[in-house]
């Protein structure tokens, strides 16, 4: 018997389908964000997340992490990267300024 997901089914609106599908053929686009695109789609059309990093050529681990930032979150966000808070900077903005490590053409 194969395994059953456990996660929810994905509910998209048509509009977000009609983005969903234009992401996804897009050429100009960033590739991390075409890639997600069709993570998502393949996801609602009920391919199991095997299969979609199969056909993708990714690993299973970065489309689980894609549909459950869709789940959580939503499409617009899960298209995107999630913000991150970084290092801190060792060097003020002021400082930059005065150092002339920045300069304003």
């Amino acid at each position: 018997m194969p395994f059953v997901s456990k996660k929810p089914k994905l509910k998209l609106s048509e509009e977000e389908r009609k983005i969903l599908r234009s992401v996804s053929r897009s050429r100009t686009m960033p590739f991390r964000t075409v890639e997600r695109a069709k993570m998502i789609l393949g996801y609602y059309e009920g391919d199991t997340i095997s299969a979609i990093a199969r056909s993708l050529g990714t690993n299973r681990q970065k489309v689980e992490r894609t549909i459950n930032k869709v789940l959580a979150f939503g499409v617009e966000v899960a298209l995107e990267d999630l913000h991150r808070k970084g290092r801190p900077r060792s060097i003020s903005s002021e400082a930059r300024f005065q150092e002339g490590l920045f300069q304003i053409y």
